[in-house]
């Protein structure tokens, strides 16, 4: 199992907007062929273009065999602007 926490801020060097960000993942390894994992991470920026973000994803990677594997992820956002969400499925070979 592998788990990850991210805690990030800047403040601009003319105050103009602030930004916060935070978020965590965590992956766990079922079998040598399986792993799942998922994560949540949210931003906000004050002052100048305010603006608030949230997304939380999970998927999972299948080795069907040496240097072949499958992928699926599920992603959902919310912006102030919009919500989105997504699928993504991968085939990814290596040689």
């Amino acid at each position: 199992i592998t788990v990850a926490a991210e805690v990030n801020s800047m403040t601009s060097s003319d105050v103009t907007a602030d930004y916060e960000a935070s978020g965590y993942g965590v992956s766990y390894a079922v079998s040598d062929a399986l792993t799942i994992g998922g994560y949540s991470r949210e931003a906000e920026i004050t002052g100048t273009g305010a603006q608030k973000f949230e997304e939380t994803a999970i998927g999972a990677v299948y080795t069907i065999a040496t240097g072949l594997s499958t992928s699926i992820t599920s992603t959902s956002s919310d912006i102030d602007s919009g919500n989105e969400s997504r699928i993504v499925i991968g085939l990814n070979a290596s040689f």
